[in-house]
C-alpha cells in the first residue's frame, strides 16, 4: 500500500476472482480480505501474500495523470532478486511525504517477464518525478554496462488525465557481475 495510507483509517480489502480461494468468498466483492493496513500484509491460507500499491486511484487521492514505468534488467540479474523503483515521490502531490524519498526497498515492481518488470505511479501534472532502479539495496544500484555512475532518471506528468509509458534498460547492477 501507499506509505501515506493512514494505518488507523478505513479497511482496506483485496479484491478479486476469491472463489478460486475456496473459501466461500464472492468473486470481486469490495469486502473482500481485509488487509492489515499496519504491517501491509494479508493471510491467505496461513502463509503471507506481499504485494504493492505505490499510489490510490482517484482525482482527489492521488492526481489524475499516470505513468507506467517498464525496466529491461540484465539476464544476470539475481532470478529470486527483486527491482525497486526508488525516487522523490514527495513531488507527485499524492501525499507521500519527502521522508519516504529515495528509499532503495520502498516501492517493489512486478515481474512481468525473465528481464523485465514494471510499475505505474500516479501524480499531479507538473510533478518532476527522479528516479532509480536498485534490488533493494544502495549496493545493488543500477550502473552503466561499464560499471559507471547512472544519473537520476526523469520522469514528467506534463498534462492532466494523460497516461504515459517510460521504458527503461539497465546494463548493470553494482556489486553483480563485473561491476
Amino acid at each position: 500500500m501507499p506509505v501515506n495510507t493512514d494505518a488507523s483509517g478505513d479497511t482496506v480489502y483485496l479484491a478479486g476472482n476469491l472463489s478460486a480461494l475456496g473459501l466461500g468468498q464472492s468473486d470481486w466483492a469490495a469486502n473482500g480480505i481485509p488487509i492489515d493496513t499496519s504491517n501491509r500484509s494479508m493471510s491467505v491460507n496461513g502463509g503471507t501474500q506481499n504485494d504493492t500499491v505505490a499510489n490510490w486511484g482517484g482525482p482527489g487521492a492521488c492526481g489524475n495523470s499516470a505513468a507506467v514505468i517498464n525496466v529491461t534488467v540484465p539476464s544476470d540479474t539475481p532470478s529470486g532478486d527483486t527491482v525497486y523503483l526508488s525516487g522523490n515521490y514527495d513531488v507527485l502531490g499524492t501525499g507521500i511525504p519527502s521522508s519516504a524519498d529515495w528509499i532503495a526497498a520502498d516501492y517493489p515492481m512486478l515481474q512481468t517477464g525473465p528481464d523485465t518488470w514494471t510499475l505505474t505511479i500516479t501524480g499531479v501534472p507538473v510533478a518532476a518525478f527522479q528516479y532509480k532502479f536498485t534490488l533493494g539495496s544502495w549496493n545493488n544500484v543500477e550502473e552503466t554496462s561499464s560499471c559507471g555512475f547512472v544519473s537520476n532518471r526523469t520522469f514528467g506528468f506534463n498534462t492532466a488525465d494523460s497516461s504515459n509509458t517510460a521504458n527503461d534498460t539497465v546494463a548493470g547492477w553494482q556489486g553483480i557481475g563485473g561491476c
